[in-house]
């Protein structure tokens, strides 16, 4: 058993384009990372072996966090490290991008399952240690929970519900000094962008007030305030980083 940690963090979707981009802002030398991830276990020990540069500890955890044996690895590897923890990142979505009236049901519950009701999950696997840090919870959502995007026709509303699950927690779990917000990224450039249909990139450029696409640390830097002490009065809410796209 590893020596406990001053802090630790979990980062679910750690090794995704913006749970990476979190993970480096959240590596200390005093701190712990768990990072959990699905799958390219190559890509995985690559990212870990960077954050060992700069945090204490880091721990891989494999596998589907909507598996309850996974999310019991992700708490095991808390308790190892003592048994707090400070900071819960959810960076975690799964869909096919269909219209909402293709998706097979079986595709609608593996999405509200993964990209929604995860969240719920590992909060109550995690919810002693939580409380015991007075921690931080932080999911990342995206601009189908409020408005139509193309192809989003589980997901958007599997960000509904998960915007909406955020602010259910930060109110119950209030009491026991743990925080709960979400961050609502606008289109960001990394290499989901591609499975949009085409043009899609362009428009959203157009529209975009900044007029171009966000970036994986743009959205990690939010994350990173919210998650933080400065952000101590803040929680229940949905804070968009979309270079103004949902302004227009």
């Amino acid at each position: 058993m590893a020596e406990p940690a001053a802090s630790v963090a979990v980062v679910l979707g750690g090794t995704g384009s913006i749970g990476t981009a979190i993970a480096r802002r959240l590596a200390r030398p005093d701190r712990a990372l768990v990072l959990g991830y699905l799958e390219d276990r190559g890509r995985a020990k690559a990212v870990a072996a960077e954050l060992r540069a700069h945090a204490r500890v880091v721990r891989l955890v494999e596998g589907n966090v909507a598996d309850p044996a996974v999310r019991g690895g992700i708490a095991q590897a808390v308790a190892d490290l003592g048994g707090r923890c400070h900071h819960l990142v959810h960076s975690v979505a799964v869909t096919s991008f269909k219209p909402v009236l293709s998706v097979r049901p079986a595709q609608w519950d593996l999405t509200f399952e993964v990209s929604a009701r995860s969240l719920l999950d590992v909060v109550s696997a995690l919810g002693d240690p939580l409380a015991a840090a007075h921690g931080s919870v932080v999911a990342i959502s995206s601009q189908g929970a409020a408005r139509f995007i193309p192809g989003y026709g589980a997901l958007g509303p599997a960000k509904a519900a998960l915007e909406s699950l955020v602010r259910q927690l930060a109110c119950e779990l209030a009491p026991h000094g743990v925080r709960v917000n979400a961050v609502r990224a606008g289109l960001i450039d990394n290499e989901v962008v591609g499975r949009f249909p085409a043009g899609m990139r362009e428009a959203v450029v157009q529209r975009t007030p900044l007029g171009r696409l966000g970036t994986p640390d743009e959205v990690a830097a939010v994350a990173e305030f919210v998650l933080g002490p400065d952000a101590g009065w803040i929680t229940g809410q949905v804070i968009e980083v979309d270079g103004g796209f949902s302004l227009t």
